[in-house]
């Protein structure tokens, strides 16, 4: 009887809570470096929230990544190289 080896990689997921602009570049490099985030954007205002997710767009494009939105206000951006899978 052979058994099936399961390869099981763990990585940590960091939330940033936006403050403002200067939290860009600490997501970009997160997401250039392979890391997924997600992105809290409760304490900044709608517009300011829509220019950052639109930056963000820019960075998660040119890592081939992708984005999803997990709520109004809190989204998860996940590099080309990253897999999320649900059990």
């Amino acid at each position: 009887m052979s058994r099936e080896k399961r390869m099981v990689s763990i990585m940590k997921v960091k939330v940033l809570p936006v403050k403002g602009f200067e939290d860009i570049q600490f997501a970009i490099d997160k997401i250039a470096g392979g890391e997924p985030l997600i992105l809290s954007c409760a304490d900044i205002d709608e517009k300011a929230t829509q220019r950052f997710l639109d930056i963000m767009s820019g960075a998660i494009y040119a890592v081939q990544g992708s984005v999803n939105t997990l709520n109004q206000r809190d989204f998860l951006y996940i590099p080309a190289d990253v897999e999320i899978t649900r059990d």
